[in-house]
């Protein structure tokens, strides 16, 4: 059975371990990337209108959003969240949840929440500062009056490669690019959340690459089942 290493920022780092760990895998916890508040948003606010829909791609992004008054203010629309995980911190909340069946930004734009919205609804994607941008402007090419509002942005840790893992998780582009940074990428066997990110992963020059269907617990472990077979 191979000992996965566990980079993502807490807490999902070791809510994900936890999950792993419960079902009887080995595990190792290492984040390379943590994340801290941004105000940006509030740059924003005197021209914010109430949205029709909120996407979210990201429980870090999530609970932020919770701590600010964004979430007051959409709280009776529909929240269209990236993966079930980002959901589960809006769901105790009482909020309206939606989550795509293929967990990236393509499932969220094939979501009939976004399918069936008319020219110039608004949608707020809650995000980070940088990352990849591909929501907005998919959502401002179908005539929709797309706003991001970054609410957290990312900070970079070294990476150590650990002495007793096969396998290291990586589960964000931030974290592939301070993994192959930090270490010599054709060594690491890596597992990887997404096409986009194995795709990356061999561009950066990683060799042994597994590619789970999504970010969530179960789909790690279902790579994790394949891979012990």
């Amino acid at each position: 059975m191979p000992t996965l290493c566990l980079t993502r920022s807490e807490p999902s780092n070791g809510e994900l371990a936890g999950s792993l760990q419960n079902s009887g895998w080995q595990v190792q916890r290492q984040p390379v990337v943590t994340t801290e508040p941004s105000d940006v948003w509030k740059e924003q606010l005197a021209d914010l209108q109430t949205p029709n829909l909120v996407i979210l791609t990201s429980g870090h992004g999530a609970r932020e959003y919770l701590a600010t008054e964004l979430s007051e203010r959409a709280r009776t629309v529909l929240h269209l969240a990236q993966g079930p995980a980002t959901a589960e911190v809006l769901r105790a909340e009482g909020f309206t949840l939606a989550v795509p069946d293929q967990h990236d930004a393509e499932g969220l734009l094939a979501h009939p929440s976004v399918n069936g919205l008319g020219e110039g609804s608004i949608v707020w994607v809650i995000s980070g500062e940088g990352g990849r941008e591909v929501l907005q402007p998919a959502l401002a090419e179908r005539g929709l009056d797309a706003v991001k509002l970054a609410v957290y942005r990312r900070v970079s840790l070294k990476f150590v490669r650990p002495a007793n893992a096969d396998l290291i998780e990586i589960s964000s582009q931030a974290a592939l690019k301070t993994i192959a940074k930090h270490s010599e990428p054709k060594t690491l066997s890596v597992l990887v959340v997404s096409q986009r990110l194995a795709d990356l992963a061999r561009d950066a020059g990683f060799r042994s690459i597994h590619q789970a269907k999504g970010a969530d617990g179960d789909s790690i472990l279902a790579c994790l089942r394949t891979l012990n077979e």
